[in-house]
C-alpha cells in the first residue's frame, strides 16, 4: 500500500530559472542538488543519450514531500522533448496560506502565465488558481478555507 507522495519530478528547460520560480516566488528551498551520468540515466529511466542534473525542492523544513526539477543536460534531447510535449492537464497541486496573495505576486511578473484569477471551489472549501512554470508545467495553488 501508498504510504505518502514521495515527490513530483518536472522537467525544466532552464534549470537556474526554475530554481528561482520555486525559490524566490514560491517560498520553497534546496534541499539537494545532484547530477546523474548518461548511464545512470539510461538505466534508471531507459533514456538514451542525456546526463541529467536535478534538484530536490521542499516547501517547509518538516516537509517530507518533494518537487524534484530534473534538466536534460543534451540540448537536441532538450529541444526535442519540449517541442513535442503537448501542454495537458497533467499538474502538481501546492498548499499556499493565501491564494490571493500569492496570485498578486505572480501576477506582478509578466511572462508567468496565470490561467484564471482564484476563485473558490463548488464547496467553498478551497480557494484556488492555476499557473503555468517557466517550463510549462501546470500547477494548481490551493488556499484550505476555514
Amino acid at each position: 500500500m501508498i504510504l505518502n507522495i514521495r515527490h513530483s519530478a518536472l522537467p525544466v528547460y532552464d534549470l537556474e530559472g526554475a530554481i528561482c520560480f520555486y525559490t524566490d516566488l514560491l517560498g520553497m528551498t534546496v534541499y539537494k542538488r545532484d547530477r546523474l551520468t548518461e548511464e545512470q540515466v539510461t538505466g534508471l529511466l531507459n533514456i538514451k543519450g542525456t546526463a541529467l542534473e536535478w534538484v530536490k525542492l521542499k516547501a517547509s523544513e518538516d516537509d517530507k514531500t518533494f518537487i524534484e526539477l530534473y534538466y536534460f543536460e543534451d540540448d537536441n534531447f532538450r529541444e526535442m522533448y519540449f517541442r513535442s510535449r503537448a501542454l495537458d492537464s497533467k499538474h502538481i497541486a501546492l498548499t499556499v496560506a493565501s491564494a490571493e496573495e500569492v496570485y498578486e505576486r505572480l501576477a506582478q511578473i509578466e511572462i508567468i502565465n496565470i490561467l484564471k484569477k482564484p476563485q473558490k471551489d463548488a464547496e467553498g472549501k478551497h480557494k484556488l488558481f492555476f499557473v503555468r512554470d517557466y517550463d510549462g508545467n501546470l500547477l494548481e495553488l490551493v488556499e484550505v478555507l476555514k
